[in-house]
């Protein structure tokens, strides 16, 4: 029979959940770098409108290719139809290029606001740190 045991390490209580352990580095808190997130935030802001505009001007395309096909002849649809599938391939690229920047800083809003509110807590600002827990949006729940 093969003796076997369980390490545990010494700073860790055995009534603790394993994702409380910290025994894979620093508290999530401390690994919110603020300045950080919102310069990436804003880079993502300005670049926007250049992803906007080029994505209008495919739906725009797209369309005025739908639009095409009600008066087009019958022997044109098929053409029609392909250079409608190639514009919205670019649009479902695009858009899930956009969609994927979108929800990434929307991941960083969220941890920059609870960051804020355990930060306002730390300093004692309670009615503050309670009146935003409150509300659902600062807890991420958009």
């Amino acid at each position: 029979m093969i003796s076997r045991k369980l390490f545990i390490p010494q700073n860790i209580h055995l009534n603790m959940a394993i994702n409380e352990w910290r025994i894979w580095g620093k508290k999530k808190s401390q690994l919110v770098d603020i300045p950080k997130d919102l310069d990436a935030i804003s880079e993502f802001l300005s670049d926007i409108e250049n992803d906007i505009k080029k994505l209008k001007g495919d739906v725009a395309n797209a369309q005025m290719l739908f639009n095409e096909a009600k008066v087009v002849e019958a022997r044109l649809l098929d053409k029609n139809l392909t250079h409608h599938i190639e514009v919205m391939d670019n649009v479902v690229k695009d858009y899930e290029i956009f969609q994927s920047d979108v929800n990434v800083n929307g991941l960083r809003v969220k941890k920059i606001a609870r960051e804020l509110i355990r930060r306002a807590k730390e300093r004692g600002l309670l009615d503050l740190a309670r009146e935003k827990w409150k509300d659902s949006r600062w807890r991420g729940n958009w």
